[in-house]
């Protein structure tokens, strides 16, 4: 098996903060400047339109190389990925 490990902000249950009981705490600079993370949502199970079922989703943000311009994440050349870049499969 395969694991990608993501450094996201910490928070209890990563449900938003809107009633600001659940404060992104160390997320980088974004996190300290703003007080706030995209990723508040990373695992509250959502419906997409036109599929069966939950689904939950996350979201990180790739390291810039130069300060400037976001590095990309290709999934597809991580080992044991490869064939992400015909099928969309990832084993």
């Amino acid at each position: 098996m395969r694991i990608l490990f993501c450094n996201i902000a910490w928070m209890k249950e990563y449900r938003g903060n809107e009633d600001g009981k659940d404060i992104p705490l160390n997320g980088g600079s974004f996190v300290d400047e703003t007080g706030d993370a995209h990723e508040k949502y990373n695992f509250t199970p959502v419906n997409m339109e036109g599929r069966e079922g939950l689904y939950c989703l996350g979201f990180f943000e790739t390291k810039s190389h130069n300060g400037k311009d976001v590095n990309q994440m290709r999934i597809e050349n991580i080992a044991g990925c490869e064939l992400l870049k015909k099928r969309r499969i990832c084993r």
